[in-house]
């Protein structure tokens, strides 16, 4: 835990790492579910993402589906594994077949690998992919776009700021002077630079 005074030490707060063991507080669901809540697959953290690459195949025309057949030179009937290759070039395929209100994918960067992150829906997507997110310093804050939410989900990076009194005890977290948010992408135990310098800009603190 870290704590944070303001210049006159009359408020203090505390920067918890979020543990992910519960989900709801207060029956409030205090992070997204990237498929409950989106439909977002992740490969290949998702185990069920490559399955379910199929049905987005058979919702293609018969057209697609042999230029598809053609690209991987495979049985599209042949529910094997797919590969790393395999899904980059179907998921690049799809980019260029499938209109944008049904399909939206993501590249995303792991080291060495690049993951892929996509969602699709024949009725229709549920949100905006492209949609962009400030942090006001009071709502729970994910991330600036949805790459960006998509990230620090996987990566389980997020903090619990909490208003607490000197001895690092918190406060009335269901008073309006209290603040009980989470802040993804800044982990306070492996990233404590980047955290104090987080909080001296959203609120003006500095650590105890």
């Amino acid at each position: 835990m870290l704590i944070y005074k303001n210049e006159k030490n009359t408020k203090f707060m505390s920067v918890t790492n979020d543990d992910y063991v519960d989900l709801n507080v207060n029956g409030y669901k205090i992070c997204p579910d990237l498929y409950d809540d989106y439909g977002i697959h992740i490969y290949p953290q998702d185990n069920d993402s490559a399955s379910a690459l199929w049905d987005v195949i058979q919702d293609l025309s018969l057209k697609d589906r042999n230029e598809l057949l053609h690209l991987l030179q495979r049985d599209l009937n042949d529910k094997s594994k797919f590969s790393l290759a395999d899904v980059k070039a179907i998921i690049m395929f799809f980019d260029k077949t499938l209109d944008s209100d049904y399909w939206h994918s993501w590249y995303i960067p792991d080291g060495d690998q690049t993951d892929y992150a996509w969602v699709y829906s024949p009725e229709g997507l549920l949100f905006d992919p492209n949609s962009e997110y400030k942090d006001d310093g009071k709502s729970d804050y994910f991330g600036k776009n949805w790459q960006e939410i998509i990230v620090f989900a996987r990566d389980n990076r997020r903090i619990v700021i909490r208003t607490s009194d000197q001895n690092e005890k918190a406060v009335g977290t269901e008073s309006k002077e209290s603040i009980f948010r989470r802040v993804a992408g800044l982990d306070e135990t492996n990233q404590k630079q980047e955290v104090d310098a987080y909080m001296k800009a959203t609120y003006g603190m500095v650590r105890v």
